[in-house]
């Protein structure tokens, strides 16, 4: 595939692996359908019940920040690497050459691929490339 390709995904479009869609805790009206997670198990989650005051937990997309991952024994790019990921104010993820050169996204995100093919959906999750060599993943979130 060269880079004038267009009738073939590129790498973030075409990624394959284990797909993870990182999200965070956040408080609904209980009159939302379907969006409630019920009660926490105890020792999980929150102490608070909110269910009471008519409110439910639920999940959503991360805020703007940073999503790094670091493989401990092994993965795509071997031992004790990071990788990194923009979180924009939309909640896409854009991966980042590096866990050193990371750098925040200002606004919605960066220009997405230009290929007929671009799979829009894709730029909300992220996926481990070969999950069954990484052995344990750390997943963490910063606003900074």
């Amino acid at each position: 595939m060269t880079q004038n390709d267009t009738s073939t995904p590129c790498e973030v479009c075409n990624g394959t692996g284990l797909a993870i869609l990182p999200v965070r805790y956040t408080v609904v009206p209980a009159s939302c359908p379907g969006a409630g997670l019920g009660p926490f198990p105890k020792g999980r989650g929150s102490k608070e019940d909110v269910s009471a005051a008519g409110y439910d937990y639920a999940v959503r997309t991360l805020r703007q920040g940073m999503l790094y991952l670091f493989y401990e024994q092994s993965g795509p790019y071997g031992s004790r690497q990071w990788e990194a990921y923009a979180v924009a104010e939309n909640g896409t993820l854009w991966r980042q050459v590096s866990g050193y050169a990371a750098r925040r996204i200002a606004g919605g995100g960066v220009p997405s691929c230009s290929r007929p093919v671009h799979n829009a959906e894709r730029m909300e999750f992220i996926t481990l490339r070969y999950p069954h060599l990484c052995g344990t993943v750390w997943v963490m979130f910063s606003e900074h």
